[in-house]
């Protein structure tokens, strides 16, 4: 909880057009791969290895798409995931509420500006959860969870809608 209130409010300083300190950046970057470091962390991840291998024989094998309910809670590292996967979508949903008055040239120039800065912002939060694509994601892959992929992609794939 306490590294994903630091980086959820780095996230919104990032938002803000405020780029992070290079000491916020190290710290939060330190605590994700403390975190996947963690005895912690391995310990609940042998513990849902183990019920798995239990639970795998009552499901279907063309089932793929990975229940975020489910995942959240059960599998290390899936809170964390779907924590960052709702923050980035809540974030782009923000700046297309506060600008859908813009038309025309005013429009363009602003998502020009805007999808620069949420590509350094994703690039970012990618470097900070390299652990976790390095090792939580591609698991999850090879446990034929195809939904779930890198955090950029995740970036990358995050809608918003205008009401």
């Amino acid at each position: 909880t306490e590294i994903w209130n630091e980086l959820s409010n780095a996230i919104d300083q990032m938002f803000q057009d405020n780029r992070l300190s290079l000491s916020d950046y190290s710290n939060i970057n330190k605590g994700v791969a403390n975190y996947f470091k963690s005895s912690e962390y391995n310990e609940l991840f042998l513990q849902q290895s183990l019920k798995k291998t239990t639970t795998n024989n009552k499901q279907t094998e063309d089932s793929d798409a990975a229940d975020p309910g489910d995942l959240e809670m059960s599998i290390p590292g899936g809170q964390m995931y779907f924590r960052l996967k709702k923050k980035l979508k809540e974030s782009l949903q923000k700046i297309a509420e506060e600008k859908s008055d813009l038309n025309g040239e005013d429009f363009l120039g602003f998502y020009a500006k805007t999808w620069q800065s949420y590509q350094l912002i994703s690039r970012t939060v990618n470097r900070i959860f390299h652990r976790m694509n390095s090792y939580w994601v591609i698991y999850q892959q090879k446990q034929n969870l195809k939904d779930i992929v890198d955090i950029y992609a995740v970036s990358l794939q995050s809608k918003f809608s205008l009401s």
